[in-house]
């Protein structure tokens, strides 16, 4: 997969919202590492084990 299809609709959501700049990049870092790791895994519709993973993942890496 070179761009997953949420990159688009993340990227589409986010120039919609009525939010800070600080808040844009913050939104848009979180989905953009999200997006990664399911191109990573090659997952096109995460499940819900996908997602469980994916939170396992980040505890680990030490964020709450």
């Amino acid at each position: 997969m070179t761009m997953h299809p949420l990159e688009k609709l993340y990227m589409d959501y986010l120039s919609e919202k009525d939010i800070s700049r600080g808040t844009y990049e913050f939104y848009k870092t979180i989905l953009k590492q999200y997006t990664r790791y399911l191109n990573e895994r090659n997952i096109l519709y995460a499940t819900t084990s996908d997602i469980l993973n994916y939170k396992k993942l980040l505890i680990q890496k030490g964020y709450k």
